[in-house]
């Protein structure tokens, strides 16, 4: 009698290297899930950035505004729209509006346009806006 029969051996070895190789593919997959997922970390950008915000002044977002970069220059643009639409700063383009003065309603007026037109300004589509009339 042999030691071992050929079929047997065959079909053990060809059992233990399956085992091995399900076991080898499932842990690729899971190292393939773990790498390709997308993680929202909250990072202390959003916080610090949330504060400087409102710590530049407008000589320095003047000079963002006129960057070659896109992004610096659309934040700053941002910024000075939110600003110019809040408390005190709203209720002084609403007067230089009504202004019989005709410098200050252009200035006042172009100020409008562009709150009204730049895109940079223009709130998500997820914001609506409401009307106080």
């Amino acid at each position: 009698m042999a030691v071992f029969s050929g079929d047997g051996v065959l079909w053990l070895c060809l059992g233990i290297s399956l085992f091995f190789a399900v076991r080898g593919i499932t842990t690729d997959l899971r190292q393939v899930v773990d790498l390709t997922e997308i993680k929202h970390v909250e990072t202390e950008d959003k916080i610090i950035s949330e504060g400087t915000e409102e710590a530049l002044k407008l000589d320095t977002l003047l000079k963002l505004s006129e960057s070659t970069s896109h992004d610096l220059r659309s934040a700053a643009l941002r910024i000075i729209s939110e600003r110019s639409t809040k408390g005190g700063t709203r209720d002084l383009l609403l007067e230089d509006l009504a202004s019989k003065s005709k410098p200050k309603r252009a200035r006042a007026l172009n100020a409008l346009n562009f709150l009204v037109s730049n895109r940079a300004c223009k709130p998500p589509a997820s914001i609506t806006i409401e009307s106080e009339f």
